[in-house]
């Protein structure tokens, strides 16, 4: 499978690349001018050096024309980091969030591209009381932290997009993304909406290889009419779990292994 992943400067869409692309043809892309409201930002040297993994990689500010088509052209689908982006300032981070990925996806249906994943976070449902076990059946209560705020708009735009049927789209919120040595040093407790690197990739794999239901998924909202449209909550059984994965383990197959 031909795998378009974005934000390629960012720590986990450059870590999940290697690990995809043993099994995936991978090409990598990211924003390479940062706009101010003064003036643009080229990409740093260090940035680039981030960004230079040895997999393919096409700059793109993801706009409305036909670079972006040109971008996500030939791929089978795309995997798009649907986080904040620290290094742009809030204006930017909400517009990456928005009218970007609208550009994207938009570009991908067009481009005949048949699965888009998008990467959100748990933190969009994080206002819950911590004595809850909280589903996808749960309404969003985003605040207007940049990260969460950014994070909800970048969901709706996918789930909104997919009321014209042209593209499979599965989100995928996110859990506090750990890697091993961060559980196992004895140094802090994992958080309990914690995600083991390794059940993060699991994830992302299913989510590209799901035979999308058509049948309606229990969640809080699904469009009317759509293609395919999947929401999952994903983390690692940690003690105290707060959120569930019950939707994931059914309709993704997803079986996470990681434990404190």
């Amino acid at each position: 499978m031909k795998v378009l992943i974005t934000s390629a400067g960012l720590d986990i869409p450059a870590r999940l690349a290697p690990t995809l692309n043993t099994n995936h043809q991978v090409r990598l892309t990211d924003r390479t001018v940062r706009f101010t409201p003064h003036s643009p930002r080229t990409i740093t040297s260090e940035e680039k050096e981030e960004i230079e993994t040895g997999l393919e990689f096409v700059s793109s500010d993801l706009g409305h024309d036909e670079t972006t088509n040109e971008l996500v052209h030939g791929m089978d689908a795309v995997i798009h980091w649907g986080q904040v982006d620290p290094r742009l300032s809030l204006p930017e981070q909400l517009d990456y969030q928005t009218r970007c990925t609208y550009n994207l996806i938009y570009a991908a249906s067009n481009e005949g591209v048949t699965r888009f994943v998008h990467l959100s976070t748990l933190s969009v449902m994080g206002k819950y009381d911590e004595d809850l076990e909280v589903t996808e059946k749960y309404r969003p209560l985003p605040t207007t932290e940049p990260d969460v705020l950014g994070a909800h708009l970048g969901e709706y735009v996918c789930r909104e997009f997919t009321r014209e049927g042209r593209i499979d789209v599965v989100c995928l919120r996110l859990g506090e993304i750990t890697g091993e040595q961060d559980c196992l040093n004895g140094e802090g407790v994992v958080g309990t909406s914690a995600l083991h690197f390794d059940d993060l990739i699991r994830a992302v794999e299913l989510a590209l290889n799901w035979d999308v239901t058509r049948e309606r998924i229990p969640t809080f909202e699904r469009p009317p009419v759509a293609t395919g449209w999947g929401l999952f909550h994903i983390q690692s059984p940690v003690p105290d779990a707060r959120y569930s994965t019950n939707l994931a383990q059914e309709y993704l197959d997803y079986d996470p292994t990681f434990r404190e």
